[in-house]
């Protein structure tokens, strides 16, 4: 019996599979909350660049409106 828990001790095998589930975990949960703020981040982006194309376009069609270029409204209509 004491030769088995000699062997037991001395075998690092579970060893190196419990590190190897531990790595796993910790890059998992590092990179699910890494995929959730770039997502987060992204539509506050988007949502900025889109309000940003929204007034460009408004501007753009009350300048043209204003000197007679004659480029109609409703060519520049941004729907996002």
């Amino acid at each position: 019996m004491r030769d088995l828990l000699k062997t037991f001790r001395k075998s690092e095998d579970g060893a190196s599979l419990v590190e190897y589930a531990v790595a796993l975990i910790v890059v998992t949960i590092v990179g699910g909350a890494g995929v959730i703020a770039i997502g987060q981040n992204s539509g506050v982006l988007a949502g900025a660049a889109c309000g940003t194309t929204e007034t460009a376009a408004e501007t753009v069609t009350a300048f043209a409106a204003d000197t007679d270029a004659g480029t109609p409204a409703g060519d520049l209509a941004i729907d996002c």
